[in-house]
This record gives structure tokens, sequence and C-alpha cells, in this order.
């Protein structure tokens, strides 16, 4: 049985059970290769937002410990001023530290402002740095 004869069949019931089949009066097509699909077969999902998110940690990861050595030269490199060094090792502390002035335990804004004074401090010294 087809989606169209299916939806002919259930438009005498939506008269009196009112349904939405606009789906199936679109056309819109459930299955895309034409093929029937068995019960037991894993139909991988077409929007790769997990796999986005995925690969976004993947090179965070990845960029890590080329961040670490950037941090350490900069750190180290007597051309940026100390005030910058100094803006950094006190935005670490904040972040590490367990007194903030948001704490962790609000879902968003608890790690929101972590990330922004981090962002902030690092923006700063590479921006100082020339």
């Amino acid at each position: 049985m087809s989606l169209e004869s299916l939806a002919a069949a259930c438009s005498n019931a939506s008269r009196k059970y009112p349904l939405n089949l606009s789906f199936a009066r679109k056309g819109i097509d459930v299955v895309k290769d034409k093929k029937a699909v068995r019960p037991d077969e894993v139909i991988p999902p077409d929007s790769g937002a997990g796999i986005q998110a995925r690969q976004l940690a993947v090179d965070a990861a990845l960029m890590l410990p080329n961040l670490i050595k950037l941090l350490g030269r900069l750190l180290k490199d007597p051309r940026v001023p100390r005030r910058s060094k100094l803006l950094l090792g006190a935005s670490l502390a904040y972040v590490l530290s367990p007194i903030d002035l948001l704490p962790e335990f609000i879902p968003v804004a608890g790690l929101l402002d972590d990330i922004f004074l981090a962002t902030f401090a690092l923006n700063h010294l590479i921006e100082r740095a020339g």
C-alpha cells in the first residue's frame, strides 16, 4: 500500500477524526532510496550535528598542545609587556579558583564567565605580543 493510497483511505476517517496528513498529501518520501527498510537495519543520521560536535571536540583537543606552547613562549618573551602577563596569570587563577562571581553550578552562566575571561586575557596577550 503506497503512502498516497493510505492517505486517501484515511481521508474518510479524517473527517470524523481530524489528523494532520499534510506530509502524505505533499508527496514527501519517507524512504529516500525507494527501498524497504528492514526492522533490524540501522539508518545513519542525515544531519551531522553529532559528527560536527565530535569533530569540534577533536579539533580543540588537538589545538590544546599548540596553545600551551604558544602561551609558554609568550610568557618567556621579554617583548611582551609585564601587565599582559599578569593579566593572563590573574585570569588563570580566577578560572582555577573555586570562588567565582558566578558559581559553576549555574548551568550556562557559570562556565560562560570563565570562558569569557580566559578568552579576553588570551586575546589581550596575543594583541600585545605583536
